[in-house]
């Protein structure tokens, strides 16, 4: 029977919780409250519609501590049993977590459930969601913990104040004014500020004003500092306070100085800077600039300000410009870029650019601030730059010089294409070597100590080196070096390199040429006065052997004088002709019929063990000299090839037309491209070396013993070809022989007949009147005398002067002038002109031993002019009167019209 109650009882619970799932249901249909029935087993029976993620069919049945957190099941059944117990209501707190795993806080009221006999058939659970109330206690709590920790660490003075009067104060308060809290609670707070600012603060306080002000602060010790202040009213400890921070700011004031010193500085930097500065927004549109706008562009900052930088910028660069512009506001820095700029006239200019962006405060860039440099006059000169390269390059490779650049180890890394024109090497063959590679061993220390001296910054100007050749010959060079700089360090040098191997030979022909210019006014200085005296001599020992009878020993020794007096005028002339003074009348001849004319002659010159070879070129071109001078040439080059075979041994004399093209005259100082006339006279002696080679032509400078040369004959010979516009050239070697080489101009006319040198006939008496003319008295009385001898009317004057009173008295005519060159007051050839006009029809011999160029150009006499060399014999003064008077052997030919230049 108990079985059958227990039973009974359980379906009368369960009627009677149908009957409150019902009652509840229809009242709790939407209530906010999350409601619950459970039986006494704790078994959920009902749940409202307000249970959030939870559905009937999830929860009914089940036990209601499924859905409790495990750590609050003991404070669930706690509550349980308490209310079955007591029959009185009871609560907890519990927490939820919900499926999306947030967690939720429930105040929970359990109700007990009686049934109809008094007895407790279930419980009800309401539950109050109280997360919101949680997180405000929550954050109350940290409030209030945040606020002790931070009046405590804070910087600030704190203090809580009602109506004015201090209740607490925060540490910092304390370091801050000197005062302990004991001291300071119950004070007014303007005690803490100086008295001029304290009616502010009071009025602050009493308003409730909560934006920060300033005012000085007053410490315990009376000192003063400036300070920031705000207070808010605020519900504390259940009263209505004013929570006041009090900051020092004299840190900040200063760096308020300091920033308002340093504005005032960027401010004056900004407007007093060399370059235009611009701040442009994120749209490109240009907020600011400085002064320098005019003078960039041409704009006032009124004009330009507000506008988009499209306005300065050129189209072209516009897309570049956006780019640096987002790459800017994105990066905060844009690398230096170069844009053309379009002025306010339309002139365009060219600018770089450098930009960096401006913070703003809540991260990013709001602006960016542009350094524009004008660079119009450094593109220019890039420009030029280039040219100036390209122009260095084109020198380089076209220049005849050679330019060099090598490392501070002397290893060439650079050296232009002229290189192998000049010494034959290409660059390939010389990039990568030590300079050293291509130096004689003798002037390598002077090349190196030219590299030291360029290596330490000094220049090299004009320095004479030499230079070995592909082909192993040695150029003679001159140096100028600069050091080469990168990044501000001597990292090499530089140097163009002059061959000047033609110009040193040049020099020495020049230096010849010299020496014979000096011989030649010493010549010329002597030859005039020395041969008068000769002259003299001559004359009277000619006059004199015609008076004694060549039995007596008296003949002899007149003989004696008059071979000196020869020799001594043959010196003379030698002289004269080395330095190209002496007079000649050029005719148009044929070499071939000259030199083979001369052959026996030369023949008998040498000796008979010496083999003569003559080799006449055939169709041999015309040329005009004097033959006298070829049979001086001839004389001194045979002899000296005499000289220099021991023995037996062949002299070879040909000629040949030969036409040297530059090419060729190139490699030999002196030459000229043309036509030419060539005589080589050859030996097969001993040869000569090259210090002999070197002096050869010099005057006085001979090999032969004392006694046997006087060092002019090779003189004579330079002299002779240089005055005639020819060339020489000499080759030979110690124990190969020798072959001189002289090459005489074409004449373009026919060649004239060679008159035969037939014995002239005997001269007859003359009858005419000579007036002579000469300074030297001792020469006026001899001249006179062999004049009259033969037959001729005399009249004598010692200066130009007394000749043209002469020629003007006299009233019959002067058929023959004969004067010297030289003279006081006026020269010869001025006195003919003057008697021409007194005595139209005069004929004119001139006399010098030096005529100075008065009556010829360069020596070879003017066409028309008859000249008698001082000093002469009474039978060559015959001669040459009869032909001056009759013209016997006609009249020379014009000087040659081209000038030949030894340069």
């Amino acid at each position: 029977m108990p079985h059958v109650r227990n039973k009974t009882e359980q379906h009368t619970n369960e009627v009677e919780l149908r009957k409150y799932e019902e009652y509840w249901r229809s009242i709790t249909e939407d209530s906010p409250e999350y409601i619950i029935i459970l039986d006494t087993d704790y078994t959920i029976r009902f749940i409202n519609h307000s249970v959030p993620d939870l559905t009937e069919k999830e929860v009914i049945g089940k036990p209601y501590l499924d859905f409790i957190p495990p750590d609050y099941h003991k404070i669930v059944l706690d509550c349980f049993e308490r209310v079955i117990k007591s029959g009185k209501p009871d609560r907890y707190e519990t927490k939820y977590i919900s499926v999306e795993g947030e967690t939720q806080f429930f105040d929970v009221r359990i109700s007990p459930l009686t049934g109809e006999e008094g007895n407790i058939t279930g419980l009800v659970s309401i539950s109050n969601n109280i997360t919101e109330r949680k997180k405000m206690e929550e954050a109350l709590r940290e409030s209030e913990e945040r606020y002790r920790s931070l009046s405590e660490a804070a910087f600030e003075a704190i203090f809580i104040s009602e109506k004015g009067v201090c209740l607490e104060q925060n540490p910092t308060a304390e370091k801050m004014f000197g005062y302990t809290s004991s001291e300071a609670i119950g004070r007014m707070g303007t005690e803490w500020i100086v008295p001029e600012d304290r009616e502010m603060v009071m009025n602050n306080m009493l308003s409730g004003y909560e934006e920060p002000y300033e005012a000085t602060a007053l410490r315990k010790d009376g000192s003063t500092f400036p300070s920031e202040i705000q207070a808010k009213m605020m519900h504390y400890k259940g009263r209505d306070v004013r929570v006041t921070a009090l900051n020092d700011i004299t840190k900040r004031k200063h760096a308020e100085d300091k920033l308002k010193r340093s504005e005032e500085r960027y401010r004056s930097i900004f407007e007093s800077a060399a370059n235009l500065i611009t701040s442009i927004d994120s749209e490109g549109i240009i907020v600011d600039c400085n002064d320098r706008i005019n003078a960039f562009l041409g704009y006032t900052k009124k004009e330009i300000i507000g506008n988009s930088m499209g306005k300065i910028i050129h189209p072209d660069y516009m897309e570049k410009a956006a780019e640096s512009l987002n790459e800017i506001l994105q990066t905060g820095f844009s690398y230096d870029k170069e844009y053309t700029m379009i002025k306010k006239d339309g002139e365009l200019i060219d600018v770089i650019i450098n930009s960096s962006g401006l913070n703003k405060a809540d991260g990013g860039y709001e602006r960016t601030i542009c350094i524009i440099n004008d660079i119009t006059e450094r593109k220019k000169a890039e420009k030029a730059l280039r040219e100036s390269d390209n122009k260095f390059r084109l020198i380089a490779e076209r220049i005849f010089d050679v330019i060099f650049m090598a490392d501070l180890d002397a290893v060439i890394s650079y050296v232009s294409p002229s290189v192998e024109r000049v010494f034959g090497y290409s660059p390939a063959e010389l990039i990568g070597s030590n300079i050293s590679k291509f130096v004689p061993v003798a002037v390598l220390p002077d090349v190196i100590s030219t590299f030291q001296t360029t290596a330490q910054g000094l220049p090299v100007e004009n320095v004479q080196s030499e230079f070995i050749k592909k082909n192993g010959s040695v150029a003679c060079v001159e140096i100028n070096a600069l050091p080469i700089h990168k990044d501000g360090k001597i990292v090499g040098a530089q140097a163009i390199v002059h061959d000047i191997t033609v110009r040193k030979d040049t020099e020495k022909q020049l230096r010849l040429a010299q020496k014979m210019e000096s011989v030649g006014r010493l010549a010329g200085g002597v030859a005039h006065d020395f041969n008068n005296m000769l002259g003299v001599i001559l004359g009277h020992t000619e006059m004199a052997l015609e008076q004694v009878d060549p039995d007596r020993p008296l003949y002899d020794h007149l003989t004696e004088i008059r071979l000196a007096a020869e020799r001594s005028a043959d010196l003379t002339r030698q002289l004269l002709a080395f330095a190209r003074k002496q007079t000649v009348t050029p005719r148009v001849l044929n070499l071939n019929e000259i030199v083979g004319g001369m052959h026996k002659m030369l023949q008998r010159l040498i000796g008979e063990d010496i083999d003569l070879s003559w080799l006449p070129g055939g169709d041999l071109w015309s040329i005009r000299m004097d033959p006298s001078q070829i049979d001086q040439i001839m004389a001194n080059l045979c002899v000296n090839a005499r000289d220099a075979i021991a023995g037996v041994g062949v002299v070879t004399i040909d000629t040949a037309n030969t036409t040297p093209d530059e090419a060729y005259c190139a490699d030999y100082p002196g030459f000229v491209p043309g036509e030419y006339v060539l005589l080589s006279i050859s030996d097969d002696g001993c040869g000569m070396d090259k210090e002999i080679l070197g002096n050869l032509f010099e005057p006085f400078f001979t090999t032969k013993g004392i006694g046997e040369g006087t060092g002019l004959g090779l003189s004579m010979v330079y002299g002779i070809v240089k005055q005639n516009d020819g060339f020489i050239y000499v080759q030979s070697e110690p124990g190969q022989g020798t072959t001189f080489k002289i090459y005489l101009p074409r004449y373009e006319v026919s060649t004239a007949p060679i008159q035969s040198s037939s014995t002239a006939k005997p001269l007859q008496p003359g009858h005419e009147t000579i007036l002579l003319v000469e300074d030297e008295p001792a020469i006026l009385h001899l001249t006179k005398m062999m004049l009259e001898q033969h037959g001729y009317k005399v009249l004598v004057a010692l200066t130009p002067g007394e000749a043209i009173r002469l020629a003007g008295e006299l009233q019959g005519e002067i058929n023959l002038l004969i004067t010297d060159v030289v003279m006081p007051q006026m020269n010869g050839r001025d006195l003919a002109k003057k008697l021409l006009s007194v005595h139209p029809n005069i004929k004119r011999l001139f006399m010098s031993g030096y005529t100075a160029d008065v009556i010829a150009h360069h020596g070879v006499l003017d066409e028309g002019v008859h000249f008698i060399q001082k000093p002469f014999t009474n039978q060559d003064l015959a001669v040459k009167v009869h032909e001056a008077l009759y013209g016997e052997r006609g009249k020379a030919c014009p000087p040659p019209s081209p000038e030949y230049s030894e340069d």
